[in-house]
């Protein structure tokens, strides 16, 4: 069996021994097992150019990792996508690779369980699996909305999420899953339960954070601006995908009085560019607003 690992760990640490040990055990059994450490391999942001559905299908011609990334990951019988969880989600450093499996897929859309979903674009694509790995506030509810919105990440690239674990299973036991196939649904709640709201003060300033990797561009900073005339407030605007800015970002958030942030779906999920901000929030974890 050939099975690609994506590496989404920032930095080195015991994840990654836990990789090399599964890595091994894998290899005894015969099976080739290609990893890409996420972080070594110079990746740019999705910026929403989607060129890999126009100019160059099938390709992202933004960076030569991104095309070897694509390589593997069509061309395994299993993938596993692997990351430490940040801030209640799996790592940037995975999201960014995520976001770059856009060629894989056509920009056509089929009903799929009852929902539209991209066509694919290759007749044959790999199972897929998810590791991560536990904050020491992380609880089953977090893992479990992980899983729901993963399975719907693989649904989308026209395969199933056959597990979500966490390191505390066992090399040799994540092996087994890997080398056995699943039977059965998808992992997502079909039906998710409506989130109860949250009645506020009328903000007397907002600050907005666009998270669309398109900037100025897409479609979100139309949507922010209508949001906030609704208010009828005045509102600062911060582009999330002008990540050199992501100090005076976080300086914006730490001195808000009310915080709007509106992004796309990309993969199913946020995009990279929101996931880097979020995980520069960490040192706000826990204070009171």
């Amino acid at each position: 069996m050939k099975i690609t690992v994506l590496n989404g760990n920032p930095n080195p640490s015991n994840f990654d021994r836990y990789l090399e040990n599964l890595r091994s055990s894998l290899e005894d059994k015969g099976h080739v097992v290609t990893q890409l450490d996420l972080r070594e391999l110079g990746l740019k942001y999705c910026i929403g150019c989607f060129d890999c559905w126009t100019k160059t299908p099938g390709i992202c011609d933004s960076d030569e990792a991104s095309r070897a990334m694509g390589r593997a990951v069509i061309n395994s019988d299993f993938t596993l996508w692997a990351a430490p969880l940040k801030m209640g989600f799996p790592s940037a450093t995975l999201k960014m690779g995520f976001d770059k499996h856009l060629p894989l897929i056509h920009p056509y859309m089929v009903v799929d369980q009852g929902e539209a979903h991209h066509l694919k674009r290759y007749e044959k694509y790999p199972r897929v699996g998810m590791l991560v790995e536990r904050e020491e506030d992380t609880t089953d509810q977090d893992l479990k909305i992980i899983t729901d919105l993963f399975s719907r990440t693989a649904l989308n690239f026209k395969t199933k999420l056959e597990f979500m674990e966490t390191t505390d299973l066992d090399v040799g036991g994540l092996s087994n899953k890997i080398l056995t196939p699943r039977e059965g649904p998808h992992l997502y709640q079909k039906k998710p339960a409506p989130i109860p709201g949250e009645k506020i003060s009328p903000p007397e300033r907002m600050t907005v954070f666009n998270g669309s990797p398109r900037g100025k561009k897409g479609n979100t900073p139309i949507m922010l601006d209508e949001l906030m005339k609704g208010f009828g407030r005045d509102y600062e605007i911060h582009h999330l995908i002008m990540v050199k800015g992501l100090e005076d970002q976080v300086e914006a958030f730490r001195d808000a009085d009310c915080v709007w942030l509106g992004f796309p779906l990309y993969t199913d999920g946020m995009p990279a560019v929101v996931k880097t901000f979020i995980e520069a929030l960490e040192p706000f974890k826990g204070r009171e607003n």
